[in-house]
């Protein structure tokens, strides 16, 4: 960026022809120095910091949840018993016994 300092300054007439495009090299180098150095490493910190926030107020709300959550897991086997005999004795009633009929 420094080096081409001089030819921005130069006033003759070959100069003027290499003032442009010494101008766009300035300003993009400026700029992508900008970017590399301050931008990036800026938006990578904040990135890392929303996705921890975002980890942890998953793991709160997975918490939260998991307390909030009535438990089956021990009365499911009970229900499971309770209808499995409940359809046997339906079953039961439904289909006549070979001894009832009178012939």
């Amino acid at each position: 960026i420094g080096g081409l300092m001089p030819l921005l300054f130069e006033t003759s007439v070959q100069a003027q022809f290499l003032i442009p495009p010494s101008l766009t090299i300035v300003y993009g180098l400026g700029l992508g120095t900008i970017v590399v150095l301050v931008l990036a490493p800026a938006l990578f910190a904040v990135q890392h910091d929303v996705a921890s926030s975002l980890r942890s107020a998953s793991i709160v709300m997975s918490r939260r949840l998991s307390k909030r959550r009535p438990r089956f897991a021990s009365t499911s086997s009970s229900i499971t018993a309770t209808a499995t005999a409940t359809a046997t004795a339906n079953a039961a009633a439904a289909v006549p016994s070979l001894a009832d009929e009178s012939v």
